[in-house]
């Protein structure tokens, strides 16, 4: 049976509005015997040329699809089996019979034919392959895999029908969505919290997620600090996993403000994603001076030279009966006495008082500026005038107060060869701890041999240890004694050094050391304890130097978690001049000669230290 059927432009992706003759073949002898649902079927079948049109050509394709609601909203393509590069597509359509199967028709293949190599002769077979593919369009059905649609034509312009088409919901698509959670600053400090440090590399770390349900491929993190950037590569994520990146490198040279900008994916390599505009996190940072390092790394002072003296005569000092005052066991203590015999301090009769220098060591400063609140007296006369003060503090966490060394000069008070007592008054009471005084005196005496006196001040918080991002090569304080000498003249020369807080640290196992120009002298020498006043002295002759004498007290961790917290407070080098030998002859009673006989004998005595 053949028959023209009038159809509107429906589908075909190479379609023209010529008219078309379409051949529907009827088996022989079959009339009568046909059923009635295979007359619906050609029913069916000719409904579905005649919506695709009147058009005329070289081959045209007609299928069905196991569905009665796709309508025309899905794209199908067709593609000859052995050339699946070159592909056709057309749209589906409603077929205008109650409950019948949608249906597609592609009205001209003859460019699939045209391209295949050779070309798709007249009358030459052909195998093709039709898809609904989820990528095309909107589709959100596609054909089942494996099962697709399938014909075997002949190129003789005659319509090819495709076997049926089953079909299954487009899976829901996936997407990667990468975001910042977090960012930790110096993660492996436990006892810090979002602190940076001035003047060395910060570990800053960010959490990368992909909360998407694409895994992501490979991209880039960038960490934007102000004036720095640098991104770190991520290799992939998968969805619903994270990872962590960090940079260790960020060393600002200055405290203040930052701003800390993340960003995943910062060159858009991971696209698209479920949102393109949360995969930064910003917040605000504060960098500080580690108080737990010695100055030198906080751009501090060092325990400085106050004073030199050039003398015959020495050094001496004492803590007196001080002891630790604790501002909150004592919270309400106004007056602090310390007292010093005259054995304390000995001193020779008749000597002369060139330096008496009374040291107060504060510490736990709850006001941070208590030395303000005190009033100090010696022998009952106020000494006030001229007083120093020198602070450190760890300027970040919760136990960030001064602690402060006082220094008043009391030469004019001070009893040589006698009793004395210095009487401290606080009028801001339950704001400070005392570890105590230290009182050290510089006299004159022509009896003593003669010295060199270097007086230091000043105060360093040292504490080694990971949890406050300090490791030992940084807690280390330095007093540099300034001036040249001639160490053959040296007959001795004595280190006294002074810190608050000594023995602290884990284990209490050589945890601090103690250097003179370099070489190790000491190891475990402040051990008086967390509330008290350790002095360490010892002679430095071997180590010593003709110029640039410095010592250096460290916080030392070695194999423990940490070294001593500890803070430097004075250092004292006195240095004593070797005794010199002069040769006098008096020309009036002896002549020498270069005759034996006229030679004489002196005595040699010693007269003292000859220029």
């Amino acid at each position: 049976m053949r028959m023209e059927i009038p159809r509107s432009a429906e589908g075909g992706a190479m379609t023209t509005n010529a008219r078309r003759t379409t051949n529907i073949r009827i088996p022989q002898g079959g009339k009568q015997k046909m059923k009635r649902n295979n007359i619906m079927f050609v029913i069916a079948l000719i409904v579905a040329i005649a919506v695709a049109g009147n058009v005329q050509a070289a081959e045209p394709v007609a299928g069905f699809i196991n569905s009665t609601t796709i309508n025309d909203t899905h794209i199908v393509r067709i593609y000859l089996d052995d050339n699946p590069g070159v592909t056709l597509t057309t749209t589906t359509f409603d077929v205008p019979v109650p409950g019948h199967n949608d249906g597609y028709q592609f009205d001209d293949i003859d460019a699939l034919l045209s391209a295949h190599s050779p070309p798709i002769a007249w009358m030459e077979t052909y195998n093709a392959t039709i898809e609904m593919r989820c990528a095309d369009g909107s589709n959100v059905y596609r054909n089942t895999t494996p099962t697709t649609a399938h014909l075997m034509g002949i190129n003789d312009g005659n319509t090819d029908t495709a076997s049926l088409m089953e079909i299954e919901p487009c899976p829901t698509p996936t997407y990667p969505d990468l975001n910042v959670s977090e960012i930790d600053i110096n993660p492996d400090c436990s006892k810090v919290g979002d602190e940076l440090f001035a003047n060395e590399t910060n570990k800053v770390c960010a959490t990368i997620w992909n909360n998407g349900t694409g895994d992501a491929v490979a991209f880039d993190v960038s960490f934007v600090i102000d004036g720095y950037f640098k991104k770190v590569p991520v290799a992939g994520l998968k969805a619903g996993n994270n990872t962590t990146v960090c940079i260790t490198d960020y060393q600002p040279t200055a405290p203040g403000a930052v701003t800390i900008n993340v960003t995943a994916d910062c060159d858009n390599s991971v696209s698209p994603e479920v949102d393109e505009g949360n995969n930064s996190k910003v917040i605000q940072a504060t960098v500080y001076n580690n108080g737990y390092k010695g100055k030198r790394w906080t751009g501090g002072e060092d325990l400085d030279t106050i004073q030199t003296h050039a003398l015959k005569g020495n050094l001496t000092y004492s803590k007196g009966d001080s002891s630790y005052l604790s501002g909150s066991s004592n919270p309400s203590w106004t007056t602090y006495m310390v007292n010093w015999t005259a054995a304390d301090l000995p001193i020779p009769a008749g000597a002369t008082i060139e330096k008496a220098r009374l040291y107060v060591y504060t510490c736990w400063d709850y006001t941070g500026d208590i030395p303000s609140y005190f009033s100090m007296s010696m022998n009952g006369n106020n000494v006030d005038t001229g007083k120093v003060v020198y602070a450190d503090r760890k300027m970040f966490g919760t136990s960030d107060y001064p602690a402060q060394t006082v220094a008043y000069d009391v030469i004019s008070a001070f009893n040589p060869g006698a009793d004395n007592q210095a009487v401290l008054t606080n009028s801001y009471p339950d704001n400070v701890s005392l570890y105590g005084m230290l009182l050290v005196v510089v006299y004159a005496d022509s009896s003593e041999t003669e010295k060199l006196i270097w007086i230091n001040e000043g105060s360093d918080i040292l504490s080694a240890d990971n949890r406050f991002c300090v490791v030992t090569d940084e807690a280390i304080a330095y007093a540099p004694f300034s001036g040249s000498i001639n160490p053959s003249l040296i007959q001795d020369a004595r280190l006294i050094s002074i810190v608050t807080a000594g023995d602290t640290g884990s284990g209490n196992k050589q945890q601090d050391r103690l250097y003179f120009n370099g070489n190790q002298i000491g190891a475990d020498v402040f051990n008086g304890g967390y509330s008290a006043i350790s002095i360490d002295d010892r002679s430095v002759s071997t180590t010593l130097l003709q110029s640039s004498n410095e010592v250096s007290i460290q916080s030392y961790d070695g194999t423990e978690e940490r070294g001593d917290y500890m803070e430097a407070r004075n250092t004292f080098l006195v240095l004593e001049k070797r005794s010199e030998v002069v040769v006098s002859i008096d020309p009036c009673t002896a002549t020498i000669g270069s005759d034996p006989s006229s030679r004489t004998t002196v005595d040699i005595s010693l007269k003292g230290i000859a220029d």
